[in-house]
């Protein structure tokens, strides 16, 4: 199922024509609720950073398109990896070497060792998708989470709440069925 056959499922669910934008948006929000509740290693994409030759970088976010949290770090053809730091522990860690924390709008690295590239994986959130661009692997495989999350919520919108529910508890349900090959069928 594409982006237009989940919205006209939603909207011959609710049966109101005149949610039609409602339903654009809900299915949209329903992608980006359930793609943020796991990690799934389709939404994972590597890359490489390089900058000058030094024991601190700070890598822009703007470089990752659609950024939601980072996966790791390392160092370039090797398997060392910089491990995070709690941003709660940089007045008190006196050592942040080979750690890596978000700040504002960029991800800051201090190093144990000199090099001008690394290596990362981060997870991104899913794409907005139209009528014109209708197509996303996670709506196609997984699709009635989807459109009942969308369904719940424009049924609350137009004060019937016990189809929110039933909808919603559908929703659930199907991500619980679904939550296995999400989590554990990927890595």
């Amino acid at each position: 199922m594409n982006f237009t056959q989940a919205v006209a499922s939603v909207i011959g669910k609710v049966k109101r024509p005149d949610k039609q934008s409602m339903a654009q948006q809900e299915v949209n929000a329903a992608l980006l609720f359930y793609l943020s509740r796991v990690d799934h290693s389709r939404c994972l994409v590597e890359g490489v950073f390089t900058g000058t030759l030094g024991y601190t970088h700070s890598i822009p976010l703007s470089s990752m398109p659609r950024f939601r949290k980072l996966d790791w770090l390392k160092y370039p053809n090797i398997r060392a990896y910089v491990r995070p730091l709690d941003t709660r522990e940089l007045g008190c860690n006196d050592d942040i070497r080979d750690k890596w924390y978000l700040s504002g709008d960029a991800i800051q690295v201090n190093l144990a060792r000199e090099t001008a590239t690394l290596q990362y994986s981060y997870y991104k959130h899913p794409p907005f998708l139209s009528d014109t661009s209708p197509d996303y692997w996670f709506l196609e495989d997984h699709w009635p989470m989807i459109v009942e999350k969308a369904t719940s919520v424009i049924f609350n919108d137009i004060g019937d709440a016990d189809s929110s529910r039933k909808a919603e508890a559908l929703a659930e349900g199907y991500f619980t069925i679904f939550q296995g090959d999400l989590t554990r069928g990927t890595k």
